[in-house]
């Protein structure tokens, strides 16, 4: 039974990269003499927007409101809320980066 189950596991297999590997050229069926080739204008774009910002009022002000988290020290070793400064990894800069601008946007201390 495993024996019959492997032969015909590996036969398939075989089949599969022997189909997939075949050189056969699929037929052009128009003729290239024949085509009009237009170029159009590239179509003038905007660059697309890298920053996105949740739709926060613009009359929303915390007045130095201090949120104070609680991390669980010793259950992990880093926590991204208690950077004074950027350093510099690449992941402590952008968690200082986004604690700051949240700082700033909504009036806080974190």
């Amino acid at each position: 039974m495993k024996k019959g189950l492997s032969l015909t596991l590996a036969f398939i297999m075989l089949a599969c990269v022997f189909i997939s590997c075949s050189n056969d050229t699929p037929a052009v069926t128009t003729d290239p003499g024949n085509a009009t080739v237009t170029t159009e204008a590239p179509v003038a774009t905007d660059p697309p927007v890298t920053t996105a910002y949740p739709d926060i009022p613009a009359d929303l002000d915390y007045d130095q409101y201090e949120f104070k988290i609680f991390v669980n020290v010793h259950s992990t070793e880093y926590s991204d809320f208690d950077l004074e400064n950027p350093g510099y990894d690449v992941v402590n800069e952008a968690a200082f980066k986004r604690n700051t601008t949240v700082e700033e946007i909504l009036n806080i201390v974190i």
